[in-house]
């Protein structure tokens, strides 16, 4: 009963039940009484405890503590979740994000979708997800930092905000170079640096960039193609490649010269010329009847008289010549057939002679020699002898040069541009090499029409008797030639075959002095040992003979 209501003490001692809603007065004992005063303090300390809000250990799933001082669970709030026996509410890790309230497990934290990232903890939305920066890409959920966005490789720039692939990333154009991961603009593109080019998309470093070949130069940066590079006029040359300015292509000193653009070094004036100005791009031939016996003159005096008029006492001049484009190598059979007796129909044409007046350095008509490495030989055979100057003249001259390349360029079509130096002309008289050279020459066909011998004009001059009629013309060779037939030889191996008999006959006469003089040899070298062995012996006889009188002394001191 004293739950329930309160006991109101009189003065009297007499008590009564107080109102409902009214004021109770505390209730006094008498100082005697324990019992009254026991059963105050036990419904004041129950009193208190009804009177009290509700606390716990901890939280149902989706609640916990708002704070550590406050142990009352709530709900937990977006961005957040609580397991079982939980007293706190544990925030979405970064990289994720919820919207849900009283979330009861971590799976409730949803991942940055690709191409996005959030280092926020607890993120209460999508929004909280940011995009990689341009430059960068992610095809990974739940990042947690720009920097693990992938960044685009070197050579590539990116402009897109939140990518989800490495598309986005766009190469370096041709004529840049890129070196930084992760650029974000074509700014970041750098131009090649003049005296370089380059035609790829991507690269990463100016090393990659092309240099322009030694002979050229080019002073623009950014170069897309080789055609930037622009060749050292004639007259002048360059060494050196990666050259940004025309100043560095040097002129050719006296003596000297360079026909052609885009040379490397400037040549000596040849034989029977020469040259007095600076950057030439010709040399002056000798007068008449006057010829320099070496290269690189630079005087018009150093041309000395001939011992022979016109200085072609032979009737044969030998031409020097370089095939720069395209590369000798580089061409099948029939390609260099056909090179080779257009060159020498060129050479036949200029100097005023018969095609076949033309030969190699094996004596095989319509054609000229020509080595891997471009270099050219030839023999225009029964020339006036008193004609030399004006053969030099004819082949040295800017305009034979040019139909010359252009046939070849005619020639060889679809290989680029054609380039031939008439390197030297000089008097010299034809001898042909070794019969086994001649004969695999021979073999290749160098003709153009097929024609036989009698519908080619036969050689003219004192020197026609070099070129004999009877030999095949281009295109004249038969099945009786392949099988190597005495009625069709060249002159060419007729007398390489006659040199060779002729030194077979001098080996053969050699041999019996060889073993006479080895026979002379041997015999006195038997002599010499038979001499020492008998002298040997002599001195040990003497020495023998010389010691008997001092070992009889010697035997009689001992007896005694």
């Amino acid at each position: 009963s004293h739950f329930g209501r309160r006991v109101h003490q009189s003065a009297s001692g007499a008590g009564r039940p107080t109102a409902p809603g009214r004021a109770r007065p505390s209730c006094s004992c008498p100082s005697d009484d324990v019992c009254c005063t026991m059963r105050t303090s036990i419904g004041g300390v129950l009193l208190a405890m009804l009177s009290a809000p509700a606390t716990a250990a901890w939280c149902p799933a989706g609640q916990g503590f708002p704070a550590e001082d406050v142990q009352t669970c709530v709900v937990c709030g977006e961005g957040t979740w609580s397991g079982d026996g939980s007293t706190k509410c544990t925030r979405c890790p970064q990289g994720t994000w919820s919207n849900s309230r009283g979330a009861k497990d971590v799976s409730a934290c949803r991942s940055c979708r690709p191409g996005t990232w959030s280092a926020q903890e607890g993120a209460p939305s999508g929004e909280s997800c940011t995009g990689c920066l341009p430059g960068r890409w992610s095809d990974r959920e739940g990042l947690s930092s720009n920097l693990q966005c992938s960044a685009c490789p070197r050579g590539t720039w990116s402009v897109a905000h939140g990518a989800t692939s490495a598309e986005v990333c766009t190469a370096c154009p041709a004529g840049t170079w890129g070196s930084e991961a992760g650029a974000s603009s074509a700014a970041a593109c750098i131009g090649c640096p003049k005296g370089t080019w380059s035609d790829q998309t991507g690269i990463t470093s100016h090393t990659e960039c092309m240099d322009c070949h030694p002979g050229t130069w080019s002073g623009r940066e950014g170069a897309r193609t080789r055609d930037a590079c622009a060749e050292c006029p004639a007259g002048t040359y360059q060494p050196a490649p990666r050259q940004a300015n025309i100043s560095t292509c040097m002129r050719c000193a006296p003596g000297t010269y360079v026909a052609r653009t885009g040379a490397v070094a400037c040549r000596k004036c040849p034989s029977g010329t020469w040259g007095a100005d600076f950057e030439a791009t010709e040399c002056s031939v000798c007068p008449e009847g006057t010829w320099t016996q070496g290269s690189g003159s630079i005087r018009q005096d150093q041309c000395a008289s001939c011992s022979a008029p016109g200085c072609a006492p032979d009737g044969s001049l030998r031409v020097d010549a370089q095939l720069v484009k395209p590369a000798y190598s580089d061409l099948g059979g029939q390609a260099r057939s056909n090179l080779r007796a257009a060159i020498a129909g060129a050479f036949a044409h200029t100097c005023d002679v018969s095609e076949r007046a033309v030969v190699d350095v094996a004596g095989t008509n319509g054609s000229v020699s020509i080595a891997d490495d471009g270099n050219i030989v030839a023999f225009v055979l029964s020339v006036a002898p008193d004609s030399a100057s004006e053969m030099a003249s004819r082949l040295y001259s800017a305009d034979f040069r040019s139909e010359l390349a252009g046939l070849v360029g005619r020639v060889l079509s679809g290989r680029g541009k054609a380039a031939v130096d008439v390197l030297d002309v000089r008097p010299a008289p034809f001898v042909p090499e070794s019969s086994t050279t001649t004969t695999a020459s021979a073999a290749v066909a160098v003709g153009g029409d097929g024609g036989s011998a009698e519908n080619i004009d036969p050689p003219k001059g004192p020197h026609a008797a070099d070129v004999p009629a009877n030999a095949g013309g281009p295109g004249d060779q038969t099945a009786d030639d392949a099988r190597g037939s005495s009625n069709s030889e060249t002159p060419g191996a007729s007398r390489s075959a006659e040199d060779g008999q002729g030194d077979e006959g001098s080996l053969v006469d050699f041999w019996p002095w060889f073993l006479a003089g080895g026979g002379v040899t041997l015999l006195l070298i038997l002599i010499c040992l038979v001499v020492s062995r008998r002298r040997a012996r002599g001195k040990r006889e003497f020495a023998d003979a010389a010691g008997q009188p001092q070992l009889a002394a010697v035997r009689e001191r001992v007896s005694l």
